[in-house]
């Protein structure tokens, strides 16, 4: 079996300069070299959550282009899941659901597939 694959140093350029992004040995912090030299060392767990933020801010910019529900992201309650459940299973369409909901069709789509109700490979019903 063999090691899985693991950067520890990877250089891109962009514009003019030279980006360098070098994780430190035992990998607990990681460096970034700007052009012009300069260096900005954080815990690799930082980086991490850095490039989560980023995009997190990248997938709201992308919403932002398109118009989104209400509630698009919001978190389920247990009376809301029971509801979509009980109109599901009394003939209501995915769509009537979703606008019911003020949630998109895939939310209304993923939420039934946990409960297999939902086949979301073929998105028809089980």
């Amino acid at each position: 079996m063999s090691d899985p694959l693991v950067w520890s140093l990877v250089e891109w350029k962009q514009g003019d300069g030279t980006y360098r992004f070098e994780v430190a040995r035992g990998g607990l912090h990681g460096t970034m070299t700007a052009p012009g030299g300069r260096n900005f060392t954080i815990p690799m767990v930082a980086w991490f959550g850095l490039l989560d933020a980023l995009g997190a801010a990248r997938k709201t910019k992308d919403r932002g282009d398109r118009p989104m529900p209400l509630r698009s992201g919001a978190r389920w309650s247990p009376t809301e899941t029971d509801e979509v459940i009980a109109n599901f299973k009394a003939g209501r369409s995915i769509a009537l659901l979703a606008q019911a909901h003020n949630r998109s069709e895939y939310a209304i789509e993923s939420q039934l597939a946990q409960h297999r109700l939902w086949d979301p490979m073929h998105r028809c019903p089980l």
